[in-house]
């Protein structure tokens, strides 16, 4: 992406702006000392292509409270359990939002066993402690309030930092608490920050800042290729800055209660509904992001669209490069050249914990100090069939009489258990084997330490340890190789080739939520730059044996017809079937509303399939494409149904016998087959019945005949 810059001064003007600006994306990491910026006395020339009016970071009087809760930062119910525990959480405020007269909401649930004039919570704001207090001071069911103000944010970030640290205790002797499954407290998810709506709220709003409160996306009642693109790589982007989930909807469906949306369409296309609030117009091939504030009528509306479908097309390469947006400040932005740039693929089979997010957290305390990190199958190169686990930490050397161990897990499962000792330096590297990794994968790493008798006489000594982020690593021993994919292998099996995705020309609307689930997966870890594959619909895609495919079909279309290797052939109707072959375990016809997704390779390509029958077709889609890397998947399914509530895998392959197929004959055989006792009944019922009235009638007859 490049943007037209039309003098010299602006070209080094405004990434400066950039640099000092640009707010935090994701969750921040602390900075050890508070760093606050000075703005210096000077001026932008403003570039023609952008709008660049800064937001100031100076508080602004409120005008009206509102408030996020924990539930909706993506944070449950947590227990602190231990002698001493600490959660951490950071709420986002929005740019409109003000700390000015703010007030930090916790609800806390201790356990009923506690000595609570001997237990204590402590809560830090941004990292400074500023309330502490007994837990027999906490007034049952009601709630404690700190209040906050624009010092407790970090300078330059969204977010407030809170940390809640605790002190319990049982008895008074804390040996004996030690590992006592009664100390805990809970912070319950209805806690919450409130923050003050500024009286500038418009003017604090920019582009830069406005993603992460957007709740929902409409785009055309006819999407269109362009459409769906577009839309995937701004519901992946959504993901990944705010928890929840992102509202999906076509122009005909959009609910008038929508406050904070994102409008999508080429200019002629846009929904008339939102189209009088554009006040901008884009030129000829021009590609426009447009920020229109909220008032007490209209919604916050954030407008992408582009005049014609070659400037339409340039607003998805901007969306894919986060730098484009962070960096445009004021409320509208024309793109004039855009290029696609090309995510770097994973090259490494060893990665650090550091490249997985670990941070170098010292751990403090007794009993049980535990850190994790997480990891997908597709972070590696090559899909792995073994990992090493290499860790390497500090620690306090224990002394005489104190017991202490390291102990791994993977995916809650202990695979690596190591006795530390007194010198304070530990290195091991367990294989993790196959059977044991999943689509996501967590890696806990556990210090337990156990003071010596005497230790707990005298005075109580805390254990720490460090792991080295930079140092420690996992790596993939051994490559999976298999005939056949599965599953396990989704996105891993895709990233080798360019993607594309081909949907059939009648499932272009229905078939959005769907996509944009699929590509939510191919970017669940944070990057600069989204991978969004190109977008066609079935009837002008050229196959390719150059990239690989997710192709989404309803059951008529005629690249069925190319896709030979597919376990099945969802274009007939069939049965599949257990090792009881007069059971069947599923069966589809043209009266069942599913959706198949299937997993293969046809020749060198690796392709996805989705496909689709019956009502509801797109909540059916993003149904069956959320299944695709849950943690059920295993290494042997390549084919799943998705039916409503429910959800069936299978392995099959070509030649599998658990799959019949039937047509019409096959409906009138098994109609035959499961009334013909029924019908056979009947037909001797009538004829006894016609027997004895002509028998009636004879007699009848005879009786005349007779007279």
């Amino acid at each position: 992406m490049s943007l037209v810059t039309p003098s010299w001064h602006r070209i080094w003007l405004f990434p400066l702006l950039g640099a000092i600006l640009q707010p935090a994306i994701g969750k921040p990491v602390p900075p050890r000392r508070p760093v606050q910026l000075v703005r210096s006395n000077w001026t932008i020339a403003k570039p023609a292509n952008l709008t660049a009016v800064a937001a100031r970071p100076t508080p602004a009087p409120a005008v009206s409270p509102a408030r996020v809760t924990f539930a909706e930062a993506g944070y449950a119910d947590q227990s602190l359990q231990g002698l001493s525990s600490t959660a951490t959480y950071y709420l986002r405020i929005p740019p409109t939002g003000t700390l000015q007269n703010g007030q930090l909401t916790l609800l806390l649930t201790p356990s009923q066993a506690l000595l609570l004039n001997k237990s204590s919570v402590t809560i830090q704001v941004n990292g400074q402690p500023v309330l502490s207090l007994n837990l027999n001071q906490l007034t049952p069911n009601n709630p404690i309030s700190v209040p906050l103000s624009p010092a407790s944010q970090q300078a330059g970030s969204p977010f407030v930092q809170v940390d809640v640290k605790t002190q319990l205790a049982i008895s008074d002797d804390r040996c004996k608490d030690l590992e006592n499954p009664a100390l805990w407290l809970k912070v319950g998810q209805a806690s919450s920050v409130t923050y003050q709506v500024a009286a500038n709220a418009g003017k604090r709003l920019n582009l830069s800042n406005c993603l992460p409160t957007k709740t929902a996306i409409v785009y055309p009642a006819t999407a269109s290729p362009v459409d769906i693109r577009l839309v995937s790589a701004l519901y992946s982007r959504l993901s990944e800055l705010r928890p929840g989930t992102v509202g999906l909807f076509p122009a005909s469906q959009a609910p008038d209660s929508l406050r904070n949306l994102i409008v999508v369409g080429e200019l002629t296309s846009l929904p008339a509904r939102y189209r009088s609030l554009l006040t901008r117009q884009p030129q000829p091939h021009q590609g426009l992001f447009a920020l229109k504030a909220a008032t007490p009528q209209q919604p916050e509306v954030l407008f992408v669209t582009g005049s014609g479908q070659d400037g339409y097309a340039k607003t998805v390469d901007a969306v894919s490069n986060s730098t484009i947006l962070a960096s445009a400040f004021g409320d509208f932005l024309t793109i004039n050249k855009a290029r696609q740039e090309q995510r770097e693929r994973p090259q490494s089979d060893r990665l650090t914990l550091a490249q997985l997010g670990g941070q170098p957290t010292m751990m403090h305390g007794i009993g049980s100090l535990r850190q994790l990190y997480s990891f997908r199958l597709s972070d590696f190169s090559k899909q792995p069939n073994e990992i090493e686990t290499h860790l390497e930490a500090r620690y306090s050397g224990l002394q005489a009489g104190d017991r202490g161990y390291l102990n791994l897990y993977i995916n809650d499962v202990l695979f690596s258990s190591t006795a530390l000792d007194k010198s304070g330096l530990i290195s091991v590297s367990p294989n993790v084997k196959h059977y044991l990794l999943k689509p996501f994968n967590t890696v806990q790493a556990e210090f337990r330490f156990f003071p010596g008798a005497n230790v707990c006489q005298n005075s109580f000594t805390s254990f720490f340890a460090q792991v080295d982020v930079q140092r420690s690593y996992v790596y993939s021993a051994s490559a999976y190789s298999s005939e056949t994919l599965s599953f396990l292998q989704y996105p891993g099996a895709f990233q080798s080739k360019p993607l594309a995705v081909v949907v059939s020309k009648s499932q272009l609307t229905q078939a959005v939520p769907g996509v944009c689930e699929l590509v939510r997966q191919l970017n669940q870890r944070p990057a600069k730059t989204l991978t969004i594959p190109s977008v066609y619909a079935s009837d002008s895609y050229k196959a390719s044996t150059d990239e690989n495919l997710l192709a989404i079909l309803d059951r008529t279309d005629p690249l069925w017809a190319r896709l030979s290797k597919a376990p099945v052939q969802f274009d007939r109707d069939f049965r599949l079937y257990g090792d009881d072959r007069s059971k069947p375990l599923f069966a589809v016809s043209d009266s069942v509303s599913c959706g198949v997704a299937q997993i293969f390779r046809e020749g060198d390509q690796s392709v996805l399939l989705l496909s689709l029958n019956g009502t509801a077709a797109a909540g059916t889609l993003q149904n069956t494409a959320r299944h695709l890397t849950d943690q059920l998947s295993n290494q042997a399914s390549n084919v799943l149904i998705a039916a409503g509530p429910n959800r069936y895998v299978f392995n099959l392959t070509e030649d599998n016998a658990s799959i019949d197929y039937y047509d019409r004959t096959d409906y009138a055989r098994d109609w035959w087959g499961r009334y013909n006792l029924y019908i056979l009944g009947g037909l001797l019922v009538l004829i006894l019945l016609a027997f004895l009235y002509v028998r009636s009638k004879v007699n009848v007859s005879r009786a005349l005949f007779e007279n």
